[in-house]
């Protein structure tokens, strides 16, 4: 209430981040942070923290000329260090100086236009929020109302959470079956197989050359008469052996021409 009051008084909009997104605000982040180190150092070394805020701002920026004060009021401010009286008079900012800046400005909305934008997200979705108390498990919550500067209000189911866009990630849905059949396609049920009737037993009957078994009849013992006209060979491996070559004394190369050993060594 206090600080809503001090808004009002000062003619300043205050706008909120959501937790755990302080990378929103990151000029006023970068501010802050330069200023408690500015305020730790001299209180260590016991200095005077309004003296170190006055060489801070009339110390130059990197890649620029010019200090903070001197693009506030056109001039630099008098501080312990020695200065010439000419240096403190009141000049004209090079162009260079407003062309850097102007630059800067543009490189950092190009840096926004080319990053990724994620996908807004609608109330009812299912999504995994984030932890930013130091925790590792990402709990399911539901989002229930979209809110300025891409942020949403969540809803586990007891309480509301304010987060931004980048600490949430959506569920993928369930993906449908895919059919393994003919009848998943089409949405038809399978026919029953009907089994098939099995004929009766026969009587067991014990007749000659049978075992009692109701498998099959038992071999026959009586030998195999030779065939009438077939002759009957005596060694049947020797005439299955291919009959031997005679072995050539001459080669021949792939060119086609012979070669053919010297007559003198057939001794």
């Amino acid at each position: 209430m206090e600080f809503q009051t001090f808004a009002k008084q000062w003619s300043f909009q205050h706008k909120r981040i959501a937790p755990g997104n302080s990378r929103a605000n990151g000029q006023a982040e970068a501010a802050v942070k330069v200023i408690k180190n500015l305020m730790i150092k001299s209180h260590k070394y016991g200095d005077d923290q309004y003296l170190a805020l006055l060489n801070l701002r009339n110390t130059p920026n990197e890649g620029m000329v010019t200090s903070p004060i001197q693009r506030l009021i056109g001039r630099r401010t008098q501080s312990v260090l020695p200065a010439m009286p000419a240096v403190l008079k009141p000049s004209k900012i090079p162009i260079r100086e407003h062309s850097k800046l102007q630059w800067k400005r543009h490189q950092a909305a190009q840096h926004l236009c080319t990053q990724s934008q994620l996908l807004a997200l609608k109330p009812g979705d299912h999504v995994r929020m984030q932890p930013i108390d130091g925790r590792k498990e990402w709990r399911p919550r539901t989002v229930t109302k979209a809110l300025p500067f891409n942020n949403y209000e969540v809803w586990d189911g007891n309480r509301s959470f304010t987060r931004a866009r980048r600490l949430l990630r959506k569920k993928p849905s369930p993906e449908p079956a895919v059919p393994t059949n003919n009848h998943q396609l089409l949405g038809t049920t399978p026919a029953v197989p009907v089994p098939l009737r099995t004929p009766p037993a026969r009587a067991n009957q014990h007749t000659e050359g049978y075992d009692g078994s109701d498998d099959e009849p038992a071999p026959s013992t009586v030998p195999a008469s030779p065939v009438i006209g077939t002759p009957q060979l005596a060694n049947s491996s020797s005439s299955t052996q291919p009959p031997e070559l005679p072995v050539s004394s001459s080669t021949q190369t792939r060119s086609g021409r012979t070669v053919k050993p010297p007559s003198k060594l057939n001794l």
